[in-house]
Order: structure tokens, then C-alpha cells, then sequence
């Protein structure tokens, strides 16, 4: 395994200008995070490669018993949040929540509970200089008439206006949706801040 500071010179070597940083990855380095991360952030200056997005934590938390410890990733998320904005990363995509199987009837319920559930998180990234960027979630059983919540611009537009942060766009997410991609885009228009 790669630690941070040789992931940054591989990068750089095969001719990369920018990472997307895995900030899922810190909670696991455990106390030493601040100095290895400012180790990376160093490093990435000395090679001229950018930090200015990262992904922040979308796997479960699980207890010995198997079950998912909630309090635990938001933990994750709220130190994953403070790393992004300690190095200096700009844009930190983050998922919206919601059942592979939601269907469009519940959308507005499902807004309000994400507007509920991000909160913390927004709070968090504005406390520490970070833009979140919600990213489409994939709909892959939209054939057999299973519809997931959060997949489409439309659907994202006002969980990204609501807080006036932006979107980050997944052109796999969306291709396994069925959707237009340049129709996409172009509803998102200026929210678009990753991709």
C-alpha cells in the first residue's frame, strides 16, 4: 500500500496535475492524521499537484455485531469535513441519503430529510472552508420501475440551492441511470463544481 506522501509522487510521476483525495481514508490514520496529511499537502506542493477535491466517507460504520454504528460515521464525517479543509481541499463530494428503491412520489419527504441530515455536515464545511458538492446517486434498476431519490439534476438542485453549495457530477452514475448527460449538465448549469 501507498502511503499519502508516495501516492502524491506516483501521481506526479506518471504525470497527474491534481488528486482527488480519498478523505475517507484519515479517521484510520488516528492520531498522527494532522502530521501526515501535512506531509502530503507539502509534498503535493513540491510536485505542483492539486488537492482541491476529495471524497468524504459513504461506507457504514460496522459494529463487531455487524450492525451499522451511525454515531461512528458521523464522527467520521464531521473529522473527514476538518481534514478536507486542514489541507486545504475545496470541494468535498459527499452522498446524498436515500433507498435504492425510493420512489419519485416520496421525493419531497426525502428533501426534507436530507436537508435534516446535512445540516451538521454543511455547518461543518463552512466552518472550515469547504464547498460540499452532492453528488447523483445511481438508479440502475430504473427499467423495472425502481426509482432512486437524488439521481437526476432536477432532484439535486434544490438540495444544492438550499444550502448554496454545488454538484458534483458521476457520468457512471448516470449512464447505469439512463439519463441525457448533456441535458444533466445543463440544468445544473454554474452548480456544476466537480466532476
Amino acid at each position: 500500500a501507498f502511503s499519502p506522501v508516495e501516492m502524491i509522487r506516483y501521481f506526479h510521476a506518471v504525470g497527474f496535475h491534481a488528486v482527488d483525495f480519498d478523505i475517507e481514508t484519515v479517521p484510520a490514520m488516528g492520531d498522527d492524521w494532522k502530521r501526515i496529511l501535512t506531509e502530503m499537502a507539502e509534498e503535493a506542493a513540491r510536485c505542483d499537484v492539486a488537492l482541491e477535491m476529495g471524497h468524504l466517507p459513504f461506507h457504514s460504520v460496522l459494529r463487531e455485531d455487524g450492525t451499522k454504528d451511525r454515531e461512528a460515521f458521523h464522527r467520521n464525517m464531521l473529522h473527514c469535513i476538518e481534514a478536507a479543509g486542514y489541507i486545504g481541499i475545496k470541494h468535498a463530494v459527499i452522498h446524498p441519503k436515500g433507498d435504492h428503491r425510493d420512489s419519485r412520489e416520496n421525493y419531497d419527504k426525502e428533501l426534507t430529510r436530507n436537508i435534516e441530515y446535512m445540516t451538521p455536515y454543511v455547518e461543518q464545511a463552512e466552518k472550515y472552508g469547504v464547498k460540499l458538492a452532492f453528488e447523483n446517486m445511481r438508479s440502475p434498476l430504473e427499467a423495472e420501475g425502481f426509482h432512486r431519490n437524488f439521481s437526476t439534476a432536477d432532484e439535486l438542485i434544490p438540495l444544492a440551492d438550499h444550502f448554496g453549495h454545488g454538484i458534483c457530477w458521476d457520468f457512471g452514475h448516470a449512464h447505469t441511470t439512463g439519463l441525457c448527460q448533456s441535458e444533466e449538465l445543463r440544468k445544473i448549469g454554474s452548480r456544476l463544481i466537480c466532476l
